[in-house]
């Protein structure tokens, strides 16, 4: 797996959390951290551009960002995190001992759902490309919300249907230990990054705002 961190940044510029996506950079000197913004939204040439389109006529930022991350990792493999999330601690390559590596979103509150929000993969991965495809082939991408069509939901039923697949899949602590309903990890296993979920909140755009908490 390429040492590439994703993220992805579309809509107001201004309002880009650029310190939670320094944190990935100052504590992973030797990861290459790759900001997809609105320009390469407008002249990449996307599998699901289609679909895109629909979802930016209604204002879905977060599901164009579903798109986006599914098709970037598998033309380039890499970690994928989502911008509201800030780095705590190093990745270390332990974490990527997988072609596809996922993260449970809490195995208490939300058991059996599997995040988006983190995802790493090498590239051109089968299960990748399945996500693709199963968008592809919608007749509609707004006949519900982002995180059952396009999100957790989805890379859920795509990971149940097909356990043929070499997966690590992360404990939520790894990447959330905060989870939006309030609960909160206290042990003392390893936290590389926390998640301030500024999209669920419906608060996407005050991410920048945020102070970073070690």
């Amino acid at each position: 797996m390429p040492k590439i961190i994703h993220t992805i940044w579309i809509g107001d510029e201004s309002k880009c959390p650029t310190h939670f996506i320094n944190s990935w950079v100052d504590k992973n000197p030797d990861w290459q951290v790759k900001v997809w913004g609105n320009d390469i939204l407008a002249n990449h040439n996307w599998y699901n551009i289609q679909h895109i389109k629909t979802l930016l006529e209604w204002g879905r930022l977060d599901g164009v960002s579903d798109l986006m991350r599914y098709e970037i990792l598998f033309i380039e493999g890499g970690f994928y995190v989502d911008a509201d999330c800030y780095c705590i601690r190093p990745l270390e390559d332990w974490l990527f001992d997988s072609d596809i590596c996922l993260g449970w979103e809490h195995e208490q509150m939300r058991p059996g759902l599997i995040g988006n929000h983190v995802m790493g993969a090498a590239p051109e991965q089968e299960f990748m490309a399945k996500l693709i495809e199963r968008i592809h082939a919608r007749e509609s991408i707004v006949d519900g919300w982002p995180c059952h069509i396009t999100g957790p939901k989805l890379v859920t039923e795509i990971h149940k249907e097909n356990p043929q697949y070499g997966y690590t899949l992360w404990p939520s602590h790894y990447f959330t230990p905060i989870h939006n309903t309030g609960a909160r990890y206290s042990g003392k296993g390893h936290v590389f990054a926390d998640h301030v979920w500024g999209t669920t909140k419906g608060q996407p755009n005050r991410v920048c705002e945020i102070a970073l908490e070690e």
